[in-house]
């Protein structure tokens, strides 16, 4: 296997978009993009019933006082990374939106993982995507790294 792009960093806003951009030199049998991060759940109590409150006040259209007491079923809040992937032209080839904090994703044209299309490892700048769609503040450690791969390497 042949590493062509690895980064880790500490996100920390809600609702932001990271896009790392990387070269594949050649043509590919496949592709492996290994994505991890850290916490799963949120630590921080007074953030969590912040965002709570927010999310409650946006949803009720009464404006009825909120009782802490009625958030306290829903903690802990889990904080939620998404990945997505574009081949070279920009075209989407599928989103990982699923609450794991450690994703394999599998790119071959015969076969990829679920939430992907199959499609063929082309040379040319691939684009990964990083979403938040929610962290706390202290910020959420995230690896990710893709790997190009021959037939007969791993198995699909």
């Amino acid at each position: 296997m042949v590493t062509v792009f690895e980064k880790s960093l500490v996100i920390s806003q809600t609702s932001r978009h990271y896009r790392f951009g990387f070269t594949v030199p050649r043509f590919s049998y496949g592709m492996r993009i290994s994505f991890s991060y850290s916490p799963g759940r949120m630590t921080d109590r007074e953030y969590m019933l912040k965002a709570l409150r927010e999310g409650i006040r946006r949803s009720r259209p009464d404006n009825q006082p909120i009782d802490d007491s009625e958030l306290e079923a829903f903690l802990p809040l889990k904080n939620l990374l998404t990945l997505s992937v574009d081949s070279p032209g920009g075209v989407y080839i599928g989103a990982a939106h699923r609450a794991y904090t450690d994703h394999t994703v599998i790119l071959t044209e015969l076969k990829s993982s679920r939430g992907f299309i199959p499609v063929r490892i082309e040379a040319g700048e691939w684009v990964l995507t990083l979403s938040s769609f929610s962290a706390e503040p202290k910020g959420v450690a995230a690896e990710i790294k893709a790997e190009l791969f021959s037939e007969g390497d791993i198995t699909v």
